[in-house]
């Protein structure tokens, strides 16, 4: 949600919700439980009084910097390819960013980042996505980029809720225009 830096519109919701004045803790309960209906209420009315999250808001990495990465790591720069998506699934908008490039001096390894949220993934969450549940490197050795190939490919992925199948949230779920 946007648009609440004037004190106006906080006041606007603070009255809709009769909570001018009250701490937070008063959406919960003496014993911790939460106040659900009060919260809603509350969720609402900003809702109301806000602009929705643009795409573009959520910000980007660019291409400026990330071939200045690439060109750090000694990737060939003709061979640098940058592309980026923005959308919206059910309200939620979303970006996602690849880089790729041949890097001859990085041997014969192909080198995958991948990041969501602006935090780069221990792991590849991306083992699965499209309608037939192929992964990042199945789709990478679709392309001739197999896990031999000297090339460095970057992928991140931002939105406001991410979707992860497990609880070690090592696997992403991408909303279905993302994909």
């Amino acid at each position: 949600m946007r648009g609440f830096s004037g004190s106006a519109k906080q006041k606007r919701v603070l009255d809709d919700t009769g909570l001018a004045r009250a701490p937070l803790s008063s959406l919960f309960g003496p014993g911790g439980e939460a106040r659900t209906a009060d919260i809603e209420h509350l969720r609402r009315a900003l809702q109301t009084h806000s602009k929705p999250v643009k795409p573009n808001d959520l910000g980007l990495i660019g291409k400026d910097h990330l071939l200045a990465r690439f060109s750090e790591a000694k990737v060939e720069s003709e061979t640098f390819k940058y592309q980026k998506a923005l959308g919206e699934t059910e309200g939620l908008p979303w970006v996602v960013e690849t880089a790729f490039g041949w890097c001859p001096g990085n041997g014969n390894r192909r080198r995958i980042i991948v990041g969501v949220n602006w935090s780069v993934g221990l792991g590849n969450p991306f083992r699965s996505f499209g309608p037939h549940g192929e992964g990042l490197e199945t789709l990478l050795a679709d392309q001739r980029a197999g896990h031999n190939e000297p090339i460095i490919f970057v992928l991140h992925f931002t939105c406001p809720r991410v979707g992860y199948t497990d609880r070690g949230k090592s696997a992403v779920m991408l909303p279905g225009d993302a994909q």
